[in-house]
Formats: structure tokens, C-alpha cells, sequence
């Protein structure tokens, strides 16, 4: 089987797991749960607000029951949507990555690598699918890999070495870059 050689982005520890054959997994554990219930967030906002456009000729008994809802609505889910654009403006996201090689293990060529791919891990350090949502391939003495969603904040990887190539073409030196277009490129690693 193939093993796993991998270095952190950030101060977060990515899973040292090899990868599983089963790809179609989704994700599991918290960051499954945090979109449902900002859907279910969206869903309760929607529905108040229903309510409350509904409620607009009647006299409510209670006055600040309607002021409450409207505070609600306005500091919950719009609130939490703001936020987060403004964080998506000042975080580092990219959609291209390229690992370049300087050195194997055996001292020979670094263009003469073999690894299996780089996994590529997201903010909730969660993997990225390598089938289906990303293409790499080997260019040179580089591993390219293009996320198909776009740019993506990436939090950790994991280079993962060739299943049947002699270790000796394992990389043990390299630098991680990245690129929103392909063109510009910022070290990472």
C-alpha cells in the first residue's frame, strides 16, 4: 500500500490516515452537522419572517415581541452571512497547487518522483475528494493539483507516496505553492 509522508499548512495537525479506497464517503462528525443547521437556521429566519409579514395589520398586544423577531432575523443568519464574507475577503484561498520537488530520497533527479497524489485537507482540516474533485497530474519535477470547485481556504496536506515505485523515488525535500489563477504563485510550505 501506498504510505503517507505529510507536513501541516497551519498549526492544525492534518489526520496522518492513508487514504481510503472508498471515496465516495461523505463527510462525517461536526463539520457534516454545521451546514444542516445553518440550512435549519435559514429555514426558522424564513418562516419568521413569514410570520411576521403576515402579522403586519394585526395589533400585537405584545409590542416588543414583533421587535424582538425582527432583532432575531437581523442578528442571526444575515449577521452570521456577513461575517463570514468578510472573513472569506481577508483568507488565503486558492484553487491551484503545486508541490515542487528538490530532493529524493535517493539524492538521483528530483523530475524522476513518484507519488500517488497529494490530499489536500479543507478549514475543518476534513479531506478533499481526489476522484472527482480535483486533477493532478506530474509535470516535471512539480505535482499539480487543480480543485474543480474553485478557490478554497486549504488548511493541510499529505503527500502520498507511490503505491509500487522503490522508495528510493519517495520526495523528501519540496515546497507547496499556491495560486488562485494558475499564473502567480505564493509559498505555502
Amino acid at each position: 500500500g501506498a504510505s503517507v509522508a505529510g507536513s501541516v499548512i497551519s498549526s492544525l495537525e492534518a489526520p496522518a490516515e492513508e487514504e481510503s479506497e472508498d471515496d465516495g464517503e461523505e463527510t462525517s462528525g461536526w463539520a457534516r452537522c454545521v451546514p444542516r443547521c445553518l440550512r435549519a437556521s435559514a429555514v426558522f429566519d424564513a418562516l419568521t419572517a413569514l410570520l411576521l409579514a403576515g402579522s403586519v395589520d394585526e395589533t400585537c398586544s405584545v409590542a416588543p415581541l414583533r421587535t424582538w423577531l425582527v432583532g432575531g432575523i437581523l442578528l442571526g443568519f444575515p449577521a452570521s452571512y456577513f461575517v463570514r464574507a468578510v472573513a472569506h475577503l481577508r483568507r488565503p484561498s486558492y484553487s491551484h497547487f503545486r508541490l515542487s520537488v528538490s530532493r529524493l530520497r535517493d539524492g538521483g533527479d528530483a523530475s524522476r518522483f513518484r507519488i500517488d497524489g497529494l490530499q489536500l485537507y479543507d478549514q475543518f482540516m476534513q479531506p478533499f475528494r481526489r476522484r472527482g474533485g480535483t486533477e493532478e497530474r506530474q509535470q516535471g519535477n512539480s505535482w499539480l493539483t487543480t480543485l474543480l470547485r474553485g478557490p478554497t481556504l486549504i488548511k493541510g496536506y499529505q503527500v502520498i507516496t507511490h503505491s509500487s515505485a522503490p522508495a528510493s523515488l519517495d520526495p523528501v525535500c519540496w515546497t507547496l505553492q499556491g495560486s488562485s489563477d494558475g499564473v502567480v504563485w505564493k509559498t505555502l510550505d
